[in-house]
């Protein structure tokens, strides 16, 4: 059993407070919890993985929401300031 493996074990188990870990390792242990649950979707657990994907879409959206762009904004308009462009995925636009 891998280290993230038995993290995830862990806080299944209430041995691991989550609050706990790293950022990197929030991240490879939310993305082990995903893939249980993906694997999980063709079986008799269906209901239960579409409720682990749905409380992990919620955690993500909820982590997205309370990080601060604000650097990043600041750094793209200083960026085109000085001429660069960039390629936005979302609108698939030029800037």
């Amino acid at each position: 059993m891998d280290r993230i493996d038995k993290m995830v074990q862990d806080i299944f188990a209430d041995r691991l407070d989550p609050a706990t870990l790293s950022t990197n390792d929030l991240e490879l242990v939310t993305d082990a919890i995903y893939e249980m649950a993906e694997n999980l979707l063709d079986g008799p657990h269906r209901e239960a993985a579409e409720a682990i994907l749905e409380v992990l879409a919620d955690v993500v959206d909820d982590r997205m929401a309370d990080t601060d762009m604000s650097e990043f904004a600041d750094a793209v308009e200083q960026a085109e300031a000085r001429g660069s462009t960039y390629f936005e995925f979302d609108s698939y636009t030029l800037h």
